[in-house]
């Protein structure tokens, strides 16, 4: 029933989460990021995908496509950018582990438990993203971006009560992914892996540090 629960939650987060913003070969640089491709005549799927760097099954998935052979001139498909897919992908492997405590210290690779910057190493590892391994470390990758300014697959590092007084990157305590919607997701010393809000949560939002985006 734990399981079935989980696959229930992975599909509707994913469909609430993948417009606000799923390997692929690199996208074409004539083409912009995320758009909208009107099928022309002659138009196959696979020519599509192939066009735009990306895979079939991903058009299938952000169109909510069932028959590949059903495509018809003047429809309207969704091209998502490699850094959405992507991050989409890491959601999902992150939302597998719902519930899984908390240990200080996990080892890398360990899904048994995970501390914060543990987990986020693990599921971007995932998708073959290597992260360094503590969250002081983790905010020195990537580019620094406004929190304002945060999309699908960054990262947002927090200060706890120990670290309120240090600075620089010592202050940082705590990593979480954000995954749209004002929401995170992160290994926490009281519950483990779960999904909190942002800016809607009274502690996260005022220990707030940086933040880092890592996909592109």
């Amino acid at each position: 029933m734990k399981r079935i629960t989980k696959i229930i939650l992975v599909s509707s987060l994913m469909f609430t989460l993948m417009f606000s913003g799923g390997m692929t070969t690199k996208a074409a640089t004539s083409y912009p990021s995320n758009y909208m491709y009107t099928v022309q005549s002659g138009d196959y799927l696979y020519m599509i995908a192939s066009k735009h760097g990306i895979t079939v099954s991903d058009i299938l998935w952000y169109n909510a496509i069932t028959n590949p052979n059903m495509i018809f001139v003047g429809q309207r498909i969704f091209i998502p950018a490699e850094w959405l897919i992507l991050s989409d992908k890491i959601i999902v492997e992150g939302v597998k582990y719902l519930g899984t405590p908390y240990q200080y210290a996990a080892a890398i690779g360990q899904t048994s438990a995970f501390d914060c910057s543990s987990f986020v190493h693990y599921i971007y590892g995932s998708q073959g993203i290597t992260l360094a391994r503590t969250s002081r470390e983790q905010s020195l990758m990537g580019k620094a971006i406004s929190r304002n300014d945060l999309r699908k697959g960054d990262l947002v590092f927090f200060y706890n009560e120990s670290r309120e007084n240090n600075t620089g990157i010592d202050r940082i305590g705590h990593v979480a992914m954000y995954i749209g919607n004002d929401r995170l997701i992160h290994a926490t010393t009281s519950r483990g892996v779960m999904i909190t809000n942002f800016e809607g949560n009274s502690y996260w939002s005022t220990h707030y540090v940086t933040s880092r985006r890592i996909l592109e």
